[in-house]
């Protein structure tokens, strides 16, 4: 159990684990390689997701569908991310408090739009 608490988001072309645990995917680097790995052995309980576009199978062909794929669908993904986060603490016995967000290049500006979103509610 921790107050401290962070979720993390990735930017264009990248994926969480190969942004924020790359040594779990590279022969090349130590398994705890990685901020993610860092921070959590130093007392921070952290999570993070992929965006969307992740999931689209590499033999797509058809494109279409992203045609509704906004701004603002990135950001009501990030948002069931953080309320999803948010939960497990409380069940898992932390409070239900503040994360920090981390955003990485696009993943920062998704940030900053939910908090924008969230300030006008």
């Amino acid at each position: 159990k921790t107050k401290n608490a962070l979720f993390m988001l990735h930017g264009d072309l990248k994926r969480f684990e190969t942004m924020f645990i790359p040594g779990m995917f590279s022969a090349d680097l130590p398994d705890d390689f990685g901020a993610a790995v860092y921070l959590a052995s130093n007392g921070v309980d952290v999570w993070g997701m992929d965006q969307g576009w992740n999931f689209v199978p590499r033999s797509e062909t058809d494109f279409s569908f992203f045609a509704d794929w906004g701004m603002q669908k990135t950001i009501d993904h990030l948002e069931v991310g953080l309320s999803i986060a948010r939960a497990v603490r409380v069940i898992t016995g932390n409070e239900y408090d503040k994360m920090l967000l981390l955003g990485y290049s696009s993943g920062s500006m998704t940030g900053y739009a939910l908090l924008n979103q969230e300030s006008q509610a």
